[in-house]
Order: structure tokens, then sequence, then C-alpha cells
């Protein structure tokens, strides 16, 4: 009998072998290390600045009333 799943899996991690995420983890860590030296007025005002883009995307109105997404 065919299992897909088995033929899926075996041919993704195939085609997973051949990718390199390393240029992703460099840029992270190195976002990481530039946001560890920053200042704490400035990691305040980049949180604050955070906040005002995802504002619109925190509330919901469900069933006409308008409730915050956790």
């Amino acid at each position: 009998m065919f299992c897909w799943r088995h033929s899926f899996t075996s041919s993704l991690k195939t085609h997973m072998s051949f990718c390199s995420y390393r240029g992703n983890l460099v840029m992270f860590q190195s976002e990481k290390e530039k946001k560890k030296q920053l200042s704490k007025e400035d990691k305040k005002a980049l949180q604050e600045e955070k906040l005002k883009q995802e504002e619109k995307y925190m509330w919901a109105i469900v069933d006409g009333v308008k409730e915050k997404i956790r």
C-alpha cells in the first residue's frame, strides 16, 4: 500500500538538506547584538514604535463588541 506521508516526508528531507539557513542565523544574531547595545531610552522608543504599528491588529470586533486580541 502506498503511503503518501512517507513519500512526502522523505522527499521533503531530501530537499531540505540542500537548504542553508546560516545567513538568517547570522543576521538574527547581529540584530540581537545591536538591540543589546542600545540605550534604555532607545529600546523604549523602539518598543513604542512597534506597538504603534501593531495597534490596528490588536483589536477585533466580535459580535459587535470591540475585544483585545491576546
